[in-house]
């Protein structure tokens, strides 16, 4: 029987969402076997989700001690380090095949460290294509040898683009090759279709209420959302609430609850910092009148367009890179060439009056993403 073996280093944010997509259509498959390999974390978060008994399916543990080892140093550190982790775990299960939930931190070591009978399937978060303007010469040279390097090796069967059709086509032309494949990024909707919670918020019928939810943290723009609310006028602070649920990352941290005090007494600013089940998730979005997502990474896709077109929220978020052209073809709302406290504050009157489509919530489904991933292993 065929091994494949699962790999992750992470499990925050999407991660564990889809180890258990991947861990639920496994257990259906009793063709061949299936080992995830994950930071023994998991132990206390999976209750998260429910996990299906699979006589196929097992799991094996990487400590925290080991992952804490391997992220330390530069990316190339990293690379090699858990290069060297996952063929541990490579020979230990005799695996034939493997899928990365995240393809790129491990390259280009992976490819030079497997044994040569293993083939590799991962995922492709950033396409460097949209990074071309700000990055040099050199990283972009660096980037097209790395992913021709990607495209002609022997060791990788599928390279899966996600939610990036445009990109899939572009690789596979240059390379001469049909290894990229188009990953639809999945809509994690729970069974829960979400409630009007707004009055156990304290939040007022004609109040506006504006969510930012995920892992809060630099990269997505979370202090540019208090900072804007300096740019309010008295009665619009009264207008709006801002609600920020999901774990505050510690590059932020300090500053965020000293800017959250100066402000809190002039503002309703509901946060809540920790794991927020995907009920409440749901609850908050079918609360919500918009949805805020001002990342300065642009160069990857957002959950968080998924929970917007499914609940009809329309969208704030930067015009640039995929993420800027998922939400202008898709129709969720408006995008700021320079995200700023004072142009956001700017956008909310706009984004209130948006009309959001749904559309893109119907084409990316959790069974697209994993029919492309099983066929693709």
């Amino acid at each position: 029987m065929e091994t494949i073996l699962i790999f992750d280093s992470l499990l925050s944010g999407h991660h564990l969402e889809y180890i258990h997509h991947i861990h639920e259509r496994a257990t259906g498959d009793n063709t061949r076997k299936y080992v995830f390999v994950i930071p023994d974390t998991f132990k206390e978060i999976k209750d998260n989700y429910l996990w299906k008994q699979g006589v196929n399916c097992e799991f094996d543990f990487i400590s925290k001690a080991d992952v804490d080892r391997c992220s330390e140093g530069n990316r190339f550190a990293c690379s090699y380090k858990f290069s060297k982790i996952l063929c541990r775990y490579v020979r230990k299960h005799k695996a034939d095949k493997v899928f990365l939930n995240m393809l790129m931190p491990l390259m280009p070591f992976l490819l030079f460290l497997l044994p040569r009978r293993v083939k590799v399937t991962g995922i492709i978060y950033r396409i460097f294509l949209y990074e071309s303007k700000q990055s040099s010469r050199l990283k972009s040279i660096m980037n097209y040898l790395l992913f021709r390097q990607l495209a002609k090796s022997k060791v990788t069967q599928r390279l899966l683009i996600l939610n990036d059709r445009s990109a899939t086509s572009y690789f596979n032309r240059i390379f001469s090759t049909d290894k990229f494949v188009y990953l639809p990024d999945p809509i994690c909707i729970s069974g829960h279709k979400g409630e009007n919670i707004r009055e156990s918020l304290n939040v007022k019928e004609e109040q506006k209420m504006l969510l930012h939810f995920g892992g809060i943290t630099g990269r997505k723009g979370s202090m540019k959302i208090l900072e804007s609310i300096n740019y309010l006028t008295e009665e619009e602070r009264k207008q709006y609430v801002f609600v920020f649920a999901g774990r505050i990352y510690d590059d932020i941290k300090e500053k965020f609850y000293r800017q959250y005090n100066s402000l809190k007494d002039n503002c309703q600013i509901l946060v809540f910092d920790k794991f927020c089940s995907y009920n409440f998730i749901n609850d908050l979005c079918q609360s919500c009148d918009a949805i805020l997502l001002p990342y300065s990474n642009t160069t990857q896709s957002s959950g968080l367009i998924g929970y917007a077109s499914h609940f009809r929220k329309p969208v704030v978020g930067p015009s640039q890179g995929l993420l800027g052209k998922l939400i202008r073809r898709n129709h969720l709302g408006i995008t700021l060439k320079s995200i700023s406290g004072k142009s956001l504050a700017a956008s909310y009157k706009n984004v209130l009056n948006y009309k959001s489509d749904g559309s893109y919530a119907e084409s990316n489904t959790i069974e697209r993403f994993m029919d492309v991933i099983m066929e693709s292993i």
